[in-house]
């Protein structure tokens, strides 16, 4: 990843640059004319006489420097320059008020007229590519770079930001190019390979990338920015435990680097190495000023590891410091339900704000805990209500069609995924579960439209081509055009037992019983809880006249859905034949 200098960062880096190339020095007052000497110029250095008003307005613009009024000092600066117009000094210090006032396109015409009088003004030039970069102008603060670089190749920084560039247009070989050039000039230097490193890295060749880290390290083994970037390229590679050897050399002689601190809690939560992760966060809790992020990560790692006191107490004292932290609120929820204090949890959940980004997900979390509580109805108005403060949440309006097809109030539900299709036509999802209600609605006709308009939408759903293909196979319609979508479904997801069962039903309804067991066998064995998987393979074994079989898989159908009169119904007809 490239240096990238942003708008902000940029004008910090031209007022460094003004720091040490001031121009403008203001004498004591004697007896003598005062006089403003202009130290930086490469041609001529010039006294100029300065008047009274010159020197009043210049005094009155370091004043205002001083204290901070930035645009009283530009306006003082004007005024001056107004008694003394050649003075490129005077000039160059309005250019940089100019760019602490965020004011880059003045800098940049005051800039230009000093290298418009003084073309080998190196300090202008600098300046000026700054102002490019901070304009986004990229090609024109390249210009300005290499100008500098013709005029002299000793200010390093310059490779630096020309690479910076460069990269940022994408043009790598040239960045590369810019990095050997500097890397000839500073052969004892590692920047010029770390920043090569960057380079590679950004263009996702791994393998170079940490052979010029590595080179950097070898010329500094203690360059810090070198070894996070090995060390992040490390977890890019999926290679955590480099990149914690990496951490913790870092560590060893900067204790205080925060950035390392953090990457190794995060790869030891990773490694689901919690007591690691937890003493690194509470070791980066004493070194940063805000340790809210810390302290959540902290509570959620005691969540995690159930101790839900310790997790508790993380997420109350964020709260307490800011009690519209709604993710710490969100986390207490959920220590609250791991201690079973559902009420508690509840109470939580509702605090949470409408304006918050988990504001949906902590109203359908309450509607998920009265669903398991046996209230359904109670779930379905907690949803309802939130889809009257955010109407536009497909996920809302997804989970509420769940909950009212459980309540079997299957017209409400399409009504339901009718108004989220409003907000977005061609979500697959919503025209799934539209066929599926349709389905239990007895709308068959309206379910294969709804299921058909998920394969428009995605030809390869293989859930949507398997609801069509067992749909017609289970009504024992059109069964061939039937083995045609199962088959694509099984293409798409060759090892789901549902699909599976589905191809053996097809079979079962050809009259090809042998076929049928083969399939259902298999798909038991990939999806051994579902009841219906195994009456269809008692089925297949009974009309196979294994009755033996038949009646152990409908037996075990049974247990999973003991409910079932079909399948008492089957077990007492087996039964009475075999005591015949």
């Amino acid at each position: 990843m490239c240096l990238v200098m942003d708008k902000t960062r940029t004008i910090y880096f031209i007022i460094f640059i003004l720091q040490f190339t001031s121009c403008a020095g203001l004498q004591k007052p004697t007896r003598e004319p005062v006089s403003l000497t202009l130290s930086d110029s490469a041609k001529e250095k010039r006294v100029v006489e300065a008047n009274p008003s010159l020197y009043y307005n210049y005094l009155m613009a370091q004043i205002y420097k001083a204290e901070g009024d930035i645009e009283d000092a530009i306006k003082s600066y004007r005024l001056a320059i107004t008694f003394d117009p050649d003075s490129i000094s005077l000039m160059f210090d309005l250019t940089s008020l100019y760019i602490r006032a965020g004011r880059l396109d003045e800098a940049k015409q005051v800039c230009l007229e000093i290298i418009k009088r003084d073309s080998s003004h190196f300090h202008a030039h600098l300046l000026l590519a700054g102002i490019y970069s901070g304009l986004n102008n990229r090609e024109a603060a390249i210009e300005e770079y290499e100008t500098i670089l013709q005029q002299s190749q000793g200010y390093e920084e310059v490779y630096i930001y020309l690479n910076s560039l460069y990269c940022e247009l994408k043009e790598y070989e040239k960045a590369k190019k810019s990095l050997r050039e500097y890397a000839r000039l500073r052969p004892d230097s590692p920047l010029p390979y770390f920043y090569m490193g960057r380079l590679y890295s950004q263009e996702e060749d791994y393998k170079r990338a940490e052979k010029n880290y590595l080179k950097a390290l070898k010329m500094d083994p203690g360059h810090e920015s070198s070894l996070m970037e090995l060390a992040m390229l490390y977890e890019r590679q999926k290679n955590p435990e480099k990149a914690i050897k990496i951490y913790k050399k870092i560590l060893s002689f900067n204790p205080r680097n925060v950035g390392a601190q953090g990457h190794l809690g995060r790869l030891y939560i990773q490694e689901d190495k919690l007591e690691k992760a937890l003493e690194q966060y509470k070791q980066l809790e004493k070194l940063v000023v805000n340790s809210n992020q810390i302290r959540l990560r902290m509570g959620l790692i005691f969540l995690e590891q159930k101790k839900y006191d310790n997790a508790m107490a993380e997420f109350n004292q964020l709260l307490a410091s800011n009690p519209g932290n709604d993710n710490a609120r969100y986390y207490l929820a959920l220590t609250y339900e791991g201690k079973g204090e559902l009420d508690k949890c509840l109470e939580e959940l509702k605090k949470v704000r409408l304006s918050s980004q988990i504001f949906t997900e902590a109203r359908i979390h309450m509607a998920y805990i009265y669903e398991e509580q046996g209230n359904v109805d109670k779930a379905i108005e907690i949803v309802q209500g939130a889809i009257e403060e955010k109407n536009d949440e497909i996920v809302l309006y997804r989970f509420l069609a769940s909950l009212l097809e459980q309540a079997k109030r299957y017209e409400e539900g399409i009504a339901v995924l009718q108004k989220a299709l409003e907000i977005d036509r061609e979500s697959e999802d919503i025209y799934f579960l539209l066929g599926v209600l349709y389905e239990k609605a007895v709308k068959f006709e309206e379910s294969i439209e709804s299921m058909e308009k998920v394969l428009q939408i995605n030809p390869d759903n293989a859930d949507a081509l398997n609801y069509i293909g067992y749909t017609y196979a289970d009504k024992g319609i059109k069964l061939d055009k039937a083995e045609k979508f199962i088959k694509r479904a099984l293409e798409l997801k060759p090892q789901d037992g549902y699909i599976i069962d589905s191809m053996g039903w097809l079979y079962f309804k050809k009259g090809n019983y042998k076929k049928a067991i083969k399939h259902l066998e298999k798909a038991a064995k990939y999806a051994s809880e579902d009841s219906i998987i195994k009456e269809h393979l008692g089925d297949a074994y009974f009309k196979n006249n294994l009755n033996d079989k038949a009646l152990e898989m409908y037996e075990r159908a049974l247990e999973l859905e003991p409910e079932k009169d079909e399948l008492k119904k089957k077990i007492k007809d087996l039964r009475n034949n075999e005591e015949k």
